[in-house]
């Protein structure tokens, strides 16, 4: 603050003060970036570096550490992208019935992007989470039994998911749903 205006604040009531203040914080929680909470990394986690780390963690991980180690390769924080260790990680989360990791197991098939796109793996992963209530993978189900291009088309198999994620609120599911049916 320029000194010519100090003189101005030092004035003001301590209850001013604390307005200023909170304007302040409010302001530059307004400017922070949003995180998606469906992706983030727990704070403070590194990604095992080196094979023998990575060899640990996979024999005694838990799941959530396999899942935070899946998403730090495959958005290369704390570590380079590199979506076929991010794919161990989550298959090994997955393996051991964790939602988050079959639903991200199953878009990094999806996108087959450095692992092979299978969309029988897809299938096979969305509907482990879909039956553990995952409202991603219950949409993610219904659009692949909707496309022409991925699994056998099953308009009735789609439309089976489709009250199951609008009861859940998925935005975009909603919209996309209504507009299906």
């Amino acid at each position: 603050m320029p000194a010519s205006r100090w003189h101005r604040y030092a004035g003001t009531s301590t209850a001013t003060k604390m307005r200023w203040a909170l304007s302040v914080v409010i302001c530059v929680l307004l400017t922070m970036p949003a995180a998606s909470s469906a992706q983030d990394v727990t704070f403070g986690l590194r990604p095992p570096l080196n094979e023998h780390e990575r060899a640990v963690l996979l024999a005694k991980g838990t799941p959530e550490e396999l899942f935070n180690a899946g998403v730090a390769y495959e958005n290369g924080r704390g570590a380079s992208h590199n979506d076929t260790l991010a794919a161990q990680f989550y298959r090994a989360a997955a393996e051991r019935g964790y939602a988050r990791a079959q639903v991200n197991l199953g878009k990094l098939y999806s996108d087959g992007q450095d692992v092979s796109q299978d969309y029988a793996e897809v299938r096979s992963w969305f509907e482990r989470a879909a039956d553990q209530g995952s409202a991603e993978a219950q949409y993610g189900l219904g659009l692949l039994y909707f496309a022409k291009n991925s699994v056998p088309k099953d308009e009735a198999q789609a439309l089976v998911w489709a009250p199951k994620v609008t009861e859940q609120g998925l935005p975009e599911a909603q919209s996309n749903v209504a507009f299906a049916t």
